[in-house]
């Protein structure tokens, strides 16, 4: 599980616009949408942004992650650790989050 995650956070870190918060230690990666357009907004607005594309994943049924509060600020929160989940597991949510970004 915890290679998974660092396969997701190495993917994340090629992405535009994605910023992990914190490092991979354990199955858990945290990270936030923040290109220039979002980090120029106040906190609460980004905040919206990062619950905005949680939610906009979550209703396409493609793949589930939820929200955390980091540092004060909204994050994305993906932990892996069911036993059934695969490389192409977290492709398809890096899928997921380069289309819902173009959405938003």
């Amino acid at each position: 599980h915890i290679d998974l995650t660092k396969y997701l956070a190495s993917q994340l870190d090629r992405l535009p616009g994605f910023k992990r918060v914190g490092e991979v230690e354990t199955a858990v990666c945290c990270f936030r949408y923040l290109p220039d357009s979002v980090s120029n907004l106040d906190g609460i607005e980004q905040d919206r942004v990062q619950q905005q594309l949680q939610q906009t994943i979550e209703r396409s049924g493609e793949a589930w992650l939820t929200t955390t509060v980091l540092h004060g600020r909204r994050a994305m929160r993906v932990n892996i650790n069911s036993f059934l989940t695969e490389q192409r597991h977290v492709d398809v949510l890096l899928s997921a989050l380069q289309r819902a970004v173009s959405s938003i």
